[in-house]
């Protein structure tokens, strides 16, 4: 479901367990900042291969005065502090693109990455012309949203979120 309450909910079942020692998961950066501080003081480990969010491993001020907030928690994933200028980077530098849209789903991963982008782009010199941010679950908007980018006549369009990607194709289908 992917939703904080589930994840908190969960880990603490799996908490009160005293044969569980490890969870792999969580799938979602949001998610995970609830699961963390139940399995942290039940001493369990996580290992997510999904979580990008670098408050995750780094603390709140990770940009700045970056602390390990939970020594039970791992990642096999980069951060979004990483991917975020690496795609600004590629866009700007190799594929020319100087104009970009950025929508993201208003969860933590997506917003996370956005930032982490817009950032370094326009630190490079690109201009963000557009930045939407639409409800996962409103995936009927999503075509509006599609619709409303196209119009602006941006290079590019930047989609950072869980099942954003998934509900452009299905819509872009639709729209064919």
């Amino acid at each position: 479901q992917a939703t904080p309450d589930v994840g908190k909910n969960a880990a603490t079942k799996l908490a009160a367990d005293k044969d569980v020692v490890g969870v792999v998961g969580t799938l979602n950066s949001s998610v995970a900042q609830s699961v963390q501080p139940v399995l942290a003081d039940a001493n369990i480990v996580q290992v997510s291969p999904a979580n990008t969010n670098p408050s995750l491993t780094q603390g709140a001020d990770f940009a700045t005065a970056p602390k390990r907030t939970y020594p039970t928690y791992f990642r096999t994933c980069t951060t979004d502090s990483v991917q975020g200028p690496f795609a600004a980077r590629y866009l700007f530098e190799t594929a020319g693109i100087k104009e970009v849209a950025t929508v993201h789903d208003k969860k933590t991963y997506g917003q996370g990455l956005v930032e982490a982008f817009t950032a370094e782009y326009e630190k490079l010199g690109g201009k963000i012309v557009g930045l939407d941010r639409v409800a996962v679950m409103a995936a009927l908007n999503i075509a509006n949203e599609l619709l409303k980018l196209r119009a602006r006549g941006q290079d590019a369009q930047a989609e950072v979120g869980q099942r954003l990607r998934i509900m452009r194709e299905r819509v872009e289908s639709a729209l064919e």
